[in-house]
Order: C-alpha cells, then sequence, then structure tokens
C-alpha cells in the first residue's frame, strides 16, 4: 500500500542534481532530500541525455554559464 500524499525523492550526487529538476516538475513529490548535489550543474544540465534536462537545452534556455552564476 502506498499513500499517494507522502510521497518524497531522495538524490545523493548527480541524483540530487538531477532530482532538483524532476521534483520541480513532478506534482506528486511532497518531500525531497537533496544531499551533495553540487558539481558542475550547467554542464550536467546543457548536456545531459536524461529526459528532464532535456527542457534546459531548447532554445532561448539560460547557457551552462548562465546556470552556473544562479
Amino acid at each position: 500500500e502506498i499513500d499517494s500524499k507522502r510521497i518524497g525523492f531522495v538524490g545523493i550526487s548527480l541524483g540530487g542534481i538531477l532530482g532538483a529538476v524532476f521534483v520541480s516538475d513532478e506534482p506528486r513529490i511532497k518531500s525531497a532530500v537533496l544531499w551533495a548535489a553540487g558539481g558542475d550543474w550547467g554542464k550536467l544540465l546543457t548536456t545531459s541525455k536524461h529526459q528532464y534536462a532535456k527542457r534546459f537545452q531548447q532554445p532561448g534556455q539560460p547557457s551552462a554559464a548562465e546556470i552556473e552564476a544562479l
């Protein structure tokens, strides 16, 4: 049995980085733990083949350097 009102996400390292994008786009996730979610955010989001990073690779989206600056 799963309580759909208590679904969470835990991501470590790259899981934390991509998890931040995933959690921001997935309304069923109610809480998140993003552990050691650092590193080269800009490069990962602008070059990853992961479906949740693809939106950062569309025309008009921030560059890797702009993402890092944020």
